[in-house]
């Protein structure tokens, strides 16, 4: 078992306070965007510290030390020999990019073009050649933009902004998700100057929810179409103990809020707005799915195995990852994972220790632990712990979570 201290991000558009508070650290002035834990060449977490000077070994040099021990001969035959998800802290005081992320397939045409191309870093769509499904599980009320909303209810809307006459006609010319992708590629072609004057006379358009978005948006990201491009989008709000799950082809945008997130083991990010990245229309239309619908919002399905003992599991279609929460709310003893597949936890709230054949480590909200295959934690205390893992390949659950007391004595956290 690895104690993992997460590799910190510090963008633009993070929260100076909402990640430190929840770690327990003192804010440093700067914007804490997110904490990686995972094994993402680009960002790797670090493996057992042994003091600040020290930040402990890079996890996928650690992992690729012996992949079979720490992953397990089923997901190596499944994934390859790294890690096949990411987990992160993520906080948000501003809008991210409105962005997409492509299928495995798309990945890995894109990627092995690009490297054929010869395509420098700053250039490229596809940084590495694996998809990037996600879902963000919401520790504090947190706002989204999800899929795209019905051509009627862009058109309505877009119609009280003068100067977007021709992106309005197209939203009635064709079947409608025919029609939605005409109109959002009209949008991102605009002349710059048709865009500025729309975004001038944007705040004295009339009042509605997604106008009334867009106007903020323009006070975030000035001159940016991506305050217009927000209004093809759904407006969401995830609850605490919600989850909101984003496939390839899902376009979306966290607006603000604080939320763990999930998600297969890539950077592949395509932009279409609020952004000073790279932005590539033409790639981001390819990806994206222009079929209207409700955003892919949902609670997580609890089950009590045991008295005191809570689970609450985010099911997807993904098996490059499992999300489960285990809530313990009375001092106990809890065992996870040795089934053969190789298990993260992270705790989320209250203290508890965990423990394997080598040892105990005491885990406070954002301290995570890294678990090999065949080994079995057990979780002692009360409080909440993420369990992340892969799909069972014969479906149901994902990390094993078996019960073994749950009364006993008190647990004391160094």
């Amino acid at each position: 078992m690895l104690t993992l201290t997460g590799a910190l991000q510090n963008y633009d558009w993070g929260s100076p306070t909402t990640i430190p508070d929840f770690l327990g650290v003192p804010p440093d002035g700067r914007p804490w965007a997110e904490v990686w834990y995972g094994a993402h060449p680009s960002h790797p977490a670090f493996a057992d510290s042994a003091s600040p000077a020290d930040p402990g070994r890079p996890l996928d040099a650690v992992i690729a030390s012996d992949p079979t021990g720490w992953l397990g001969e089923s997901t190596i035959g499944r994934f390859g020999p790294g890690l096949p998800f990411l987990v992160k802290l993520l906080a948000t005081r501003r809008a991210l990019s409105i962005q997409v992320h492509p299928s495995l397939e798309q990945a890995r045409a894109g990627h092995h073009r690009e490297q054929e191309a010869g395509v420098d870093a700053a250039h490229r769509n596809y940084s590495d050649a694996n998809h990037k499904p996600e879902a963000i599980l919401a520790l504090s009320p947190l706002r989204a933009l999800a899929g795209f909303r019905h051509a009627e209810d862009i058109r309505a809307d877009l119609a009280l902004v003068p100067g977007l006459e021709g992106v309005c006609g197209v939203l009635g010319a064709a079947r409608e998700e025919r029609a939605i992708e005409e109109a959002f590629t009209l949008l991102q072609e605009l002349p710059p100057a048709e865009v500025a004057g729309a975004l001038d006379v944007l705040g004295s358009a009339p009042r509605t929810p997604a106008l009334d978005l867009a106007r903020d948006l323009h006070g975030q990201f000035p001159g940016d179409r991506g305050a217009l491009v927000s209004v093809f989008l759904n407006q969401v709000t995830v609850a605490p103990g919600h989850a909101l799950s984003t496939g390839a082809g899902t376009v979306h945008a966290y607006l603000d809020g604080f939320g763990l997130e999930v998600m297969s083991s890539s950077d592949n990010v395509l932009r279409a707005g609020l952004t000073s990245k790279r932005v590539d229309v033409a790639e981001f239309t390819a990806t994206a799915d222009f079929h209207p619908g409700s955003a892919p919002v949902r609670p997580l399905e609890s089950s009590w195995p045991a008295p005191g003992v809570c689970l609450q599991a985010l099911t997807t279609s993904v098996p490059d990852f499992r999300l489960e929460v285990l809530e313990v709310r009375e001092p106990g003893v809890v065992e996870v994972g040795g089934d053969g597949r190789v298990t993260m936890l992270l705790a989320l709230e209250g203290a508890v220790v965990v423990a394997d054949a080598a040892g105990r480590r005491a885990l406070v909200p954002g301290g995570a632990v890294l678990a090999r295959a065949e080994d079995t934690v057990r979780v002692e205390g009360a409080g909440r712990v993420a369990v992340v893992t892969v799909a069972s390949v014969a479906g149901g659950r994902g990390a094993r979570v078996l019960p073994v007391v749950a009364a006993p004595a008190r647990v004391a956290v160094a």
